[in-house]
């Protein structure tokens, strides 16, 4: 919160305009407190894949193989529209983001998918989140958990994994 001095000084505010300059006061204090309050929601963790098509095992993907993990749900604390979630390898980076909208749900849903390593490129993925928990998530929960599934896994054709997450909400 943000004080100013002259701003709220009540012996200046006396007579019949006490009443308004409080409430300006108050007004601007509280507004300076919400904008200092607000910030981006961000949850960190792992993910671990809990399931594998044949077709990943080409680039060794398998079961059990877990990454950490970022994940920023939409329009939570100074969060935009987008779904975002991150993923680190050893040696590399993953992104998987919806512009807009929600990844919960049965329905694949068409992602940008960005893969940094040696050279960053992006490639086609497809990404749904099921059974995330707490349901509502909301800026204040400590945690979260859920399950999902992604195509073309790390740019392996065909590659389609299950996936479960869980993440701590950073301070």
């Amino acid at each position: 919160m943000v004080y100013h001095p002259g701003l709220c000084n009540v012996a200046q505010s006396e007579g019949p305009i006490m009443k308004p300059h409080l409430l300006l006061c108050s007004v601007v204090m509280f507004g300076s407190a919400i904008q200092a309050n607000a910030q981006t929601v961000e949850f960190r963790g792992s993910l671990c894949l809990t399931k594998t098509a044949a077709a990943c095992s080409t680039d060794g993907w398998q079961v059990g193989d877990c990454f950490l993990m970022r994940y920023s749900p939409p329009m939570l604390g100074t969060n935009g529209p987008g779904t975002e979630l991150t993923l680190f390898g050893q040696s590399y980076a993953d992104n998987y983001s919806l512009a807009s909208g929600s990844l919960i749900g049965s329905k694949m849903t068409p992602v940008v998918a960005l893969h940094i390593g040696r050279t960053g490129y992006s490639f086609n993925s497809t990404m749904r989140i099921q059974g995330q928990k707490p349901n509502p998530l909301l800026s204040s929960s400590p945690s979260v958990s859920f399950t999902g599934s992604l195509s073309n896994f790390g740019d392996s054709a065909n590659c389609t994994v299950d996936f479960t997450a869980s993440g701590v909400n950073r301070p």
